[in-house]
């Protein structure tokens, strides 16, 4: 997926390579304030809203298991 969206987001095709890119994609991944472009790295963002799913129902308070 982040190859497909690293590749539109370049070139505006369906595949790029190396010499197309104009920043490496770590790179612009970084927020603004860090020196990037401010672009989500899917696999991250997909990490923590998982894990914010999991804090909400471990610390639900009407959950059985918190009780």
């Amino acid at each position: 997926m982040d190859r497909a969206r690293k590749s539109m987001f370049w070139k505006g095709v369906a595949e790029c390579s190396g010499g197309d890119c104009q920043v490496a994609w770590d790179r612009a991944c970084r927020s603004q304030e860090d020196g990037g472009l401010g672009v989500k790295d899917l696999y991250t963002q997909n990490l923590c809203l998982l894990l914010k799913f999991l804090h909400k129902v471990v610390t639900r308070d009407n959950a059985p298991w918190v009780r």
